[in-house]
């Protein structure tokens, strides 16, 4: 009997192994770069092409939106590409609600659609629609506003809330139900 259930156990273990092994084989035979028959490419974009500064150090964030468009932040402005063009926003004086700065950190989009763009001058929110930008501060007067205007990261939750990473002043979390900030600094704090 000892015997029995020493093999059934190795039976079952071995089971698994292959089981798993096999399920990651797949996996990876579905992603189009692992496909045996595809060839991978890569092409390489430059000022010349419409990247709105030269060359990849200066490359912050990337994330690719609902509606497909690849956006790229860096120290000269914001990059959307649609796969053929690009299209540049950057700072103009006499456009009030254009990008209001051109040093551009992290990027995130909002379940809403728009596309939060940290900053070294707080957070643009960008509505795809009007291709317009709006602009959130910190304000000291008011603890449930945003914790720092020098933003390293944003990301997104599961619940919609938006997290922001800052340079000095730590965390915050901006809630999709209140619209309001908390601050996480006391608890957090990025070195």
């Amino acid at each position: 009997m000892r015997n029995y259930i020493q093999l059934q156990t190795s039976l079952s273990f071995w089971q698994t192994v292959i089981s798993k092994q096999l399920k990651y084989l797949l996996f990876l035979l579905a992603i189009p770069g692992f496909s045996i028959s595809q060839e991978l490419r890569f092409q390489q974009f430059t000022m010349e092409e419409g990247l709105s500064h030269p060359g990849t150090y200066w490359l912050e964030s990337i994330i690719q939106d609902r509606e497909g468009f690849m956006w790229f932040t860096t120290f000269n402005g914001l990059t959307r590409f649609d796969g053929k063009y690009f299209k540049v926003f950057q700072y103009n004086q006499n456009y009030p609600k254009s990008l209001g700065n051109n040093f551009t950190t992290a990027i995130c989009e909002a379940e809403d659609g728009r596309i939060w763009i940290g900053t070294n001058s707080g957070i643009y929110i960008f509505d795809p629609k009007t291709e317009t930008f709006d602009l959130l501060r910190h304000d000291p007067s008011n603890p449930r506003s945003l914790c720092s205007n020098d933003i390293n990261f944003i990301s997104k939750d599961q619940d919609g809330n938006m997290w922001i990473g800052t340079a000095v002043d730590g965390v915050c979390r901006w809630s999709k139900d209140t619209g309001e900030f908390d601050n996480f600094n006391g608890f957090l704090r990025m070195v």
